[in-house]
């Protein structure tokens, strides 16, 4: 069942209707010692620190790594400013040489005091060894995308896939969870989805049985016979989302929330502009998040993630990405947009920032008072639009919002 089977005004209903019911479904899920989940007594869902048990509204930010290599040998790459060694991909794996944590140990602080609480997907592995929230994409069906479900090889490719990845972070604290896949065609896999999430779920249970299930990273829209066939499986539902207003369609959200009766986590999300620093000319098709300028960025993830932190069924949203894309295109797939919160130089969008720095510290209060506002008047909702309205009918959002 897709879009076109929920009306506005059943999520109105809907949503009376779970105000009337938090009191009663207040639990945890994952495992003790380790990042876990909470629906509080008000209906909010939390992420809860391993060692504290304090409660957390992530916000984090992907790809923190060295350097970015363009499609253009000459470049320019993106470098980090701590990076001191040359520009060979066997860096990306290298978790053990004095270059590769001073880099990280360098560039840790940066992301801290940026203000993010954690960082996200595609990081450098080497941020396992640190003190830092930190998620995983094992990619799991992308590494075989021509297997199905029922093929007896696909459980065999996925187990040794899923332990390769998993067994030296079983016991890491540090650890939030992992992604399954990203941005998977689910046109294509619908009907295999239940089979799917119960073959790689349970074996991800059975090589890593501590941290939590973080789901698949949706492509920015979804249909509830996949949300349903994921249910039993996940612990979070997840999606990419880019979106020109900063706002998110109300009926989208409230069939996932309904459907899988599981929080939601941004797992990708920005604002871009041709005005960079970068040289991007954001060719590359997203159109969604797409500003005028940076001063606009920065109201963008202002709006957005006070919008998704004043939501009570969110729990988290990942940046996409520390670093702006080589202008000629990154290598394999030739992105280049302006995601950063800094330039391929290393240089701070100061407006970015300080929107981020000045946000962060009230992110909890923000959730914690998620409750207080009837769900259909919450400002991160936009008119409801069908898929193939996204974005074309989404306007540019100017710097006058705030």
């Amino acid at each position: 069942m897709g879009r076109r089977g929920y009306s506005f005004s059943l999520f109105v209903v809907a949503c009376a209707l779970l105000s009337q019911s938090v009191l009663a479904n207040s639990h945890i899920v994952g495992t003790k010692g380790f990042w876990r989940i909470e629906k509080d007594a008000k209906g909010i869902w939390w992420f809860i620190r391993p060692e504290t048990n304090e409660r957390e509204f992530l916000n984090t930010v992907t790809s923190v790594q060295p350097f970015q290599l363009s499609r253009n040998a000459e470049g320019p790459h993106y470098v980090s400013s701590h990076w001191k060694q040359e520009l060979k991909r066997e860096w990306f794996h290298d978790l053990q040489s004095n270059d590769v944590r001073e880099w990280a140990r360098a560039t840790l602080p940066q992301v801290f005091s940026t203000g993010f609480k954690g960082i996200g997907a595609w990081s450098h592995k080497v941020f396992h060894q640190m003190d830092v929230p930190i998620s995983r994409d094992l990619n799991i069906w992308a590494h075989f995308p021509e297997l199905k479900p029922h093929d007896p090889e696909f459980a065999v490719r996925a187990e040794e896939t899923i332990r390769s990845q998993v067994q030296d972070l079983i016991q890491n604290k540090n650890l939030v969870g992992y992604y399954l896949d990203n941005e998977l065609d689910w046109n294509a896999r619908a009907p295999y989805a239940k089979d799917y999430f119960r073959i790689v779920s349970q074996l991800l249970k059975k090589h890593d049985p501590n941290h939590l299930n973080l789901g698949v990273r949706y492509h920015g829209y979804i249909t509830a016979d996949v949300i349903e066939a994921s249910k039993p499986f996940v612990d979070v539902q997840s999606i990419n989302v880019y979106a020109n207003d900063a706002k998110l369609d109300p009926v989208l959200f409230q069939m996932m929330y309904q459907s899988g009766e599981k929080p939601i986590l941004i797992s990708e999300y920005g604002f871009h502009s041709t005005d960079n620093l970068s040289g991007n000319r954001n060719e590359f098709g997203f159109g969604g998040g797409e500003v005028v300028d940076q001063k606009a960025r920065a109201e963008g993830y202002v709006k957005m993630t006070s919008g998704l932190a004043g939501t009570p069924f969110f729990l988290g949203a990942d940046w996409f990405q520390w670093n702006d894309e080589p202008a000629a295109g990154r290598i394999p797939d030739g992105e280049d947009v302006n995601f950063g919160i800094v330039s391929v130089d290393d240089q701070t969008y100061p407006e970015l920032d300080q929107a981020i720095r000045d946000l962060s510290p009230q992110l909890n209060r923000l959730h914690e008072q998620s409750a207080d506002t009837p769900m259909e008047q919450l400002p991160i909702w936009r008119i409801h639009r069908e898929p193939n309205e996204y974005e074309q009918s989404i306007p540019l959002l100017p710097h006058t919002i705030l």
